[in-house]
């Protein structure tokens, strides 16, 4: 049980980094082409919603794990 909570924090952990790369690279590219601060905070707000979610996904898949002797997923 404790290797399947600790590949779901290394996974959640290699798509927190994706997200933050891909967003660091809009952007950074949103800053070189002059677009306003306007939407240069709702980008950033939907990226951190984006890590929210993905946070709490993380949170209730851990919860889902402690509480199931069989994990859901292995089944398919």
């Amino acid at each position: 049980m404790k290797g399947k909570i600790i590949t779901v924090i290394i996974i959640t952990i290699i798509m927190s980094a994706i997200i933050l790369l891909y967003a660091g690279a809009i952007i950074l590219g949103i800053l070189e082409s002059g677009i306003s601060h306007m939407t240069l905070l709702l980008i950033i707000g939907i990226v951190l919603a984006v890590l929210g979610s993905v946070i709490y996904t993380l949170i209730e898949r851990i919860k889902e794990i402690k509480e199931e002797d069989e994990d859901d997923i292995s089944k398919y």
